[in-house]
């Protein structure tokens, strides 16, 4: 099943059922892309959070209450709930179900396969942003390793507060930039998002 051909002459088209229907120079969507010029600020607090003594943090009591609370975070805890809800087995393509490190879909009539991982933790992007998008990236990436895939593409789903709030529009930007340097250093383009 071919879903797309690399050709030379610049140009992105789409076509549905042999039809072309759009055609757009690429330069229009990478280089000369439209960007939003908004004002960033630091947050002021940003500073104050990365000068946190660790060892003044004091360790729990009750080690197993501890345990209970950190498992409980959403953050943390199995997502089992939800995607168990759905049925991931529709149309027979299943290889490696939700719940793994990825999900591995077959392509039928071949020896291919199409894993697909959802990651990212929202504490690690509020405490550094740019750290927690370099993370989000890697951490995707070693799951699709997990089981036996290559990235070969990244699709961002950003949700921030308001940009129009500078110290929401500077996290958001140093989260791009993180992800841009761990796609950079692993050789995947994003191609495709929403923000």
């Amino acid at each position: 099943m071919v879903i797309g051909r690399v050709t030379d002459d610049q140009q992105f088209r789409a076509l549905w059922r042999g039809k072309e229907v759009a055609q757009i120079p690429i330069r229009a969507l990478t280089k000369e892309a439209p960007a939003y010029q908004r004002r960033t600020a630091r947050p002021a607090n940003h500073d104050q959070m990365q000068q946190l003594d660790l060892s003044a943090v004091q360790e729990p009591s009750d080690l197993s209450a501890a345990l209970k609370q950190l498992l409980a975070s959403p953050n943390i805890a199995s997502k089992e709930w939800i995607f168990r809800q759905y049925d991931h087995f529709v149309r027979t393509n299943t290889v490696v179900a939700p719940g793994a490190d990825a999900a591995v879909i077959r392509v039928k009539g071949s020896d291919k396969g199409l894993a697909l991982t959802i990651d990212g933790n929202s504490r690690y992007c509020y405490l550094d942003p740019y750290v927690g998008g370099v993370l989000a990236v890697v951490e995707a990436a070693r799951n699709l390793a997990c089981v036996g895939a290559r990235p070969i593409g990244l699709t961002d789903c950003l949700n921030f507060g308001s940009p129009e709030n500078p110290e929401v529009m500077w996290q958001f930007s140093q989260v791009i930039e993180g992800m841009l340097s761990a796609c950079l250093a692993l050789g995947v383009p994003v191609v495709s998002g929403n923000v």
